[in-house]
């Protein structure tokens, strides 16, 4: 299961691929599976999942950064994954974004 990944998808940026990004870095290696791409680093580590076509199988109606996708559209790409050998997407519950922190100052303990 990833856990830990971010959505992209600009038809007018970069045609009709929806980026899954799990890490940053160089990729080195590319894997091509149908319509999904699997780009890795050097150590053989997933960094991105790119799936092309995506609009023959869904709509997507965004414009860059999915921060926090419907359950039905991780289980809509959860069955592109399984078809290809993939780990699922887990659900994301949250954005991941923070936007601020609370700080005490001057208090000791």
């Amino acid at each position: 299961m990833i856990n830990n990944y971010s959505l992209y998808y600009s038809y007018q940026t970069i045609g009709d691929v929806l980026i899954i990004s799990i890490s940053d870095g160089d990729i080195a290696n590319i894997e091509k599976r149908n319509n999904v791409e699997l780009c890795y680093n050097q150590d053989n580590y997933l960094l991105k999942i790119r799936i092309y076509g995506i609009s023959k199988i869904m709509k997507i109606h965004s414009n860059g950064l999915i921060p926090l996708p419907m359950n039905q559209f991780i289980d809509v790409i959860n069955s592109l994954l399984v078809k290809e050998n993939v780990d699922k997407l887990a659900y994301k519950h949250n954005s991941d974004f923070i936007i601020g922190e609370v700080c005490k100052e001057g208090v000791k303990s």
